[in-house]
């Protein structure tokens, strides 16, 4: 997640531009495999190693809140998908999936219970 907190500074700048060509990289990826299949024999050579490996999952940083507007779930608690740029003070967040216009935050302590994903 890359905090803006109001300033597009050069070392923010450059976090940004590195997160979308590291997401562009991973599209381009993701689109040749649903067209070729499989990674090439060349590409497979190149990749480290992982031994000993298990999938498992990891926090990420997301939002809770009372969502309204959304395009696909219902008006009421929501859990957001992994946010990957925020600016609190001009109140807007980037997920994986879309923009956000943020409203009042929570209050400290504040849990929201029955949000869905």
């Amino acid at each position: 997640m890359i905090r803006i907190d109001g300033v597009c500074d050069l070392t923010t700048r450059l976090n940004l531009l590195r997160e979308a060509t590291r997401l562009e990289l991973l599209a381009a990826d993701l689109r040749r495999i649903a067209d070729e299949g499989a990674p090439t024999k060349q590409e497979l050579d190149r990749a480290p190693i992982l031994r000993g490996w298990s999938l498992t999952t990891i926090d990420l940083p997301c939002l809770v809140g009372m969502g309204s507007n959304h395009p696909t779930l219902r008006q009421g608690p929501i859990y957001t998908t992994d946010v990957w740029a925020i600016d609190e003070d001009a109140c807007w967040a980037r997920t994986l999936s879309r923009f956000y216009r943020l409203a009042e935050p929570a209050q400290s302590g504040a849990r929201n219970d029955g949000a869905t994903r």
